[in-house]
């Protein structure tokens, strides 16, 4: 199964358990791995030259499809794939960042526990970058 077949896969136990309304908090995290698995299916679908992006923006010390650079990385390819693009469709990308702040709460902070909405804007955000990727 490769990493796109993985993502689909965790956003249909994301969708089962939002019908059941159970295990927000592991949803969210669901959430925010099955777009990183998208992202990174992404980058190496299209052959993206992981370090010499790293070494454009001064980051030779984080490893390749770290969390704190994959999304750059993943923008960066979609621009040199799609030159005919806006900058609104670039904006989805940002979510990453909420994606993953939401997990690191889900997955540490004691208390805060997300609801259903929460979770909804999440799959919501999640969805709308991973129909680029695809």
């Amino acid at each position: 199964m490769n990493l796109s077949e993985k993502s689909d896969e965790n956003m249909g136990l994301v969708e089962n358990c939002l019908r059941k309304d159970k295990f927000m908090n592991a949803v969210v995290s669901r959430v925010y791995y099955a777009v990183f698995q998208k992202m990174k299916h992404y980058l190496i679908e299209n052959e993206f030259d992981y370090g010499e992006f790293k070494h454009e923006i001064n980051a030779e010390n984080q490893d390749d499809f770290s969390h704190g650079t994959i999304y750059m990385a993943t923008r960066q390819c979609y621009i040199m794939k799609h030159r005919d693009f806006n900058f609104d469709t670039l904006s989805v990308f940002d979510r990453v960042s909420n994606l993953y702040k939401a997990r690191i709460t889900a997955d540490y902070k004691e208390d805060i526990d997300y609801d259903r909405r929460s979770v909804t804007r999440f799959c919501d955000s999640a969805k709308s970058i991973m129909q680029l990727l695809d």
